[in-house]
């Protein structure tokens, strides 16, 4: 009988964290000076958490109106024996949920209350309405812009006993005989890069990034904490925002890939913080501060165990 076909892809639904509910999801409430995840996803044997850092996000004034600059942890982890080889996390913003059917909310109290979309009442025609200027949009590329690392994650040390034995078999392995080390350095090669995208009108309101084991090196057996920031114009009262999480994994030289099996991201409902203090700064340095608590993430992994005190880890938001 010929074996099927393909054996090394294959999807075990099984593996995902929950199967699809009809329910709607409840709507997470996020507020300045507060970390809150904003989503969170099991494929195969991978976990992603991902969470708005509250203390770290600045809220204020930029170019004259009310702004953000908003910073990210991505949180992946995986089983042994699983590698990550691919991550996507989208971020969107928008002024109302986008469905005309009743989702359930619950407030900072726990009372769910159900929020519908609002009616249109009176629509005028769009060709000719007048085009407004859009209160909620990404001002500028999402942080990271593009970055690649190549860190060495560990050194090994591997000894090899061989016995030179005359006859047919040639060299055969034996516990007595010549030693040799054969030392190496085990890297791990990434890229880490975003990009925004427009909505129906034209309008750039996701930021998207994308985290991928490069083809020198794909199997990578940690990926470390990663971090993401983008800068947004808001209407000044509360918006809501949405993250989908999306990835692969590689077990023993098998590629495994995982479809969306739960594609409603969470909702979140961000509470903004009026201020009159200007962002320019904190946007100009965006970049670095974002770059450089994934290098100090990436350093942590270097540490070897039980030197903690020595070299302290980067710290996280509580909960994560």
């Amino acid at each position: 009988m010929e074996p099927p076909k393909n054996r090394s892809q294959m999807r075990y639904s099984s593996w995902f964290s929950k199967r699809r509910s009809r329910e709607p999801r409840p709507v997470r409430q996020a507020r300045p000076e507060r970390d809150v995840a904003v989503a969170e996803r099991m494929f195969g044997k991978a976990y992603v958490n991902c969470a708005l850092r509250g203390n770290s996000s600045k809220w204020s004034k930029l170019q004259g109106k009310d702004a953000a600059v908003l910073q990210l942890l991505i949180d992946p982890r995986q089983d042994d024996g699983f590698n990550l080889k691919e991550l996507v996390v989208a971020l969107s913003f928008v002024e109302e949920l986008p469905s005309a059917s009743t989702v359930a909310t619950t407030t900072p109290t726990g009372v769910v209350v159900s929020t519908a979309a609002r009616p249109t009442i009176g629509a005028v025609p769009t060709m000719i309405t007048a085009r407004r200027e859009p209160s909620l949009i990404i001002l500028e590329p999402p942080s990271p812009k593009y970055l690649k690392r190549r860190a060495t994650t560990r050194h090994s040390s591997r000894e090899v006993l061989l016995q030179p034995q005359l006859g047919a078999g040639g060299v055969s392995v034996s516990g007595v005989g010549t030693k040799f080390t054969n030392d190496g350095d085990v890297e791990r090669s990434w890229r880490f890069q975003s990009h925004r995208a427009n909505n129906e009108t034209g309008v750039y309101t996701t930021a998207k990034w994308t985290w991928k084991a490069v083809a020198e090196n794909p199997d990578i057996e940690d990926v470390g904490a990663l971090f993401a920031g983008v800068i947004i114009q808001h209407p000044g009262q509360p918006f809501y925002l949405s993250c989908k999480v999306t990835g692969k994994l590689v077990q023993l030289g098998k590629k495994f890939r995982y479809g969306n099996d739960d594609d409603r991201p969470y909702h979140t409902l961000v509470h903004p913080k009026l201020s009159q203090q200007d962002l320019e700064v904190e946007a100009e340095q965006l970049e670095e501060n974002i770059v450089d608590p994934i290098a100090q993430a990436a350093v942590r992994l270097l540490i070897p165990e039980g030197d903690e005190q020595q070299n302290p880890a980067p710290s996280l938001p509580p909960g994560i």
